[in-house]
């Protein structure tokens, strides 16, 4: 079902007059790829100033490459945001870590064993609070050095070959020697999140999606980055619904585009597909947007200004 519009009938708004919750994906969703970033943020930042709902993200992204999204937009402090596609829920500017799921270490293991570590690598993603509960990040590399730093602009700790064994991580060389400094091993030895190149791991694709659709540890899921995206096993956008009606009695409404927002979509009280969605993504959500991305984000906003203009004035009859 289409998003209502100046066409509609006022009834058709009345369900989106009281939302407190829009949760929406990020890139692809609320970024456009393709365009300037921090154009597409201004753009959003004054119709989310003034709209009624708590806005927040739910995304694959770590941490550090959503903070400064959330400071843009001014996400309200202690608003719970998905990070790692759901491995990862976060109150913002508190950093009090709501839910966190992480990957049993004998899957990294499996995974080096996979892949061809000569030619080919994996990113591995850790998050845990210090003592003073700053959230600290890492990502491991390994395998073959492709880049000193991940999509997100983190800088990737690359292990040496010496510290592999048998195509398998040391837990003795993970815990000895790969962390330089005492907030480092802090960390727990569990990854929240897995990536792996699917163009680089050509050769051994067959092999390796054997091995994650098999699994009863982990689920894999393709964003549209260009990644296979390793995540615990029940790892989903969707959790946050849980947190927030545990705590609140909250209307949420969901925009995403893709398969890894399905979940999200279909537990929302609305999901919203945007234009360019995924056919899975657009099949989970009850209502499509008419504009793609940004735009449609934008025209979500606009139909809840329109649903609340609405309800105020039923509320005086």
């Amino acid at each position: 079902m289409n998003l209502p519009d100046n066409n509609s009938q006022l009834e058709e708004f009345k369900v989106f007059a009281d939302i407190d919750y829009i949760i929406t994906d990020l890139d692809g969703t609320f970024i456009q790829h393709g365009e300037n970033v921090w154009e597409q943020l201004q753009r959003i930042q004054a119709k989310f100033q003034n709209s009624r709902p708590t806005v927040t993200i739910a995304t694959g992204r770590t941490y550090y490459g959503t903070k400064r999204i959330a400071e843009i937009i001014r996400i309200k402090k202690d608003t719970p945001i998905i990070l790692y596609n759901g491995a990862v829920i976060i109150s913002y500017i508190t950093q009090t870590i709501r839910y966190l799921k992480t990957i049993p270490s004998s899957v990294l293991y499996d995974l080096c064993g996979i892949i061809d570590l000569e030619t080919q690598s994996i990113l591995a993603y850790y998050l845990q609070p210090d003592k003073n509960k700053t959230i600290l990040e890492s990502v491991l590399g390994f395998g073959r050095r492709t880049s000193d730093y991940d999509v997100n602009g983190m800088k990737i700790i690359w292990l040496d070959a010496n510290k592999l064994q048998n195509g398998a991580l040391s837990m003795y060389a993970l815990i000895n020697g790969v962390y330089d400094n005492a907030e480092m091993s802090l960390f727990q030895y569990e990854p929240c999140s897995i990536l792996i190149d699917k163009k680089a791991a050509a050769d051994n694709l067959e092999k390796l999606s054997r091995y994650l659709n098999s699994s009863e540890l982990v689920s894999c899921t393709d964003s549209g980055s260009g990644y296979y995206e390793v995540r615990a096993q029940g790892v989903q956008k969707g959790t946050i619904l849980d947190i927030i009606k545990k705590y609140e009695n909250k209307k949420c409404a969901a925009i995403g585009d893709n398969d890894n927002d399905a979940e999200l979509l279909q537990r929302a009280d609305i999901g919203i597909a945007v234009a360019n969605a995924s056919p899975v993504a657009i099949n989970a959500a009850q209502y499509q947007c008419s504009q793609p991305g940004t735009n449609g984000v934008l025209e979500l906003v606009e139909v809840i200004k329109a649903a609340n203009r609405y309800w105020e004035r039923e509320t005086l009859k």
